[in-house]
């Protein structure tokens, strides 16, 4: 009879280490359809906004982020951000250069602080090089990393 219970504790412990195994897995497959880590993250936005694609740029951040700039605007929703970023491009908002970009978090979340800069045209002079500072909340979900508040400045390179 031991014999009898081992082996049912064995059958046991090996099902709900397949079914750990298998629910971990499914994890891991819904997080592939959007990046995976918040390197790729990182990696594939920069591609998207070098492409000045907007509605893939949009898909980067939660249905329901946030964009806060500096000077008190805030846009809301991935709708209206994919919104904002068309105006943007189509004004002919500058191309810009990921100049760095560090992750500070765990598996499931954190931030992502990164600094762009483009020449941006200055009414009546030659284009002005400005940096922009941004901090990103992200998370896991279901379908990969998403951003879920974006704040930003932007300010001149100092000469030198």
């Amino acid at each position: 009879m031991p014999e009898i219970n081992a082996s049912r504790r064995a059958l046991v412990l090996g099902g709900a280490a397949g079914l750990a195994a298998a629910l971990a897995s499914g994890r891991a497959a819904l997080a592939q359809a959007g990046p995976a880590t918040p390197g790729e993250l990182v990696h594939e936005f920069r591609a998207a906004l070098e492409a000045r694609d907007a509605a893939r740029v949009a898909e980067f951040y939660a249905e329901q982020g946030i964009i806060l700039n500096a000077r008190g605007g805030v846009t809301a929703g991935r709708d209206a951000i994919r919104a904002s970023m068309t105006r943007n491009f189509a004004a002919g908002q500058p191309q810009l250069r990921l100049v760095n970009a560090r992750f500070d978090g765990d598996a499931e979340g954190g931030v992502v602080l990164w600094i762009w800069e483009g020449d941006v045209a200055v009414q009546g002079g030659p284009p002005e090089r400005r940096r922009i500072r941004s901090m990103l909340y992200v998370r896991i979900t279901p379908s990969g990393w998403r951003i879920f508040a974006d704040m930003f400045q932007d300010y001149p390179v100092p000469p030198g």
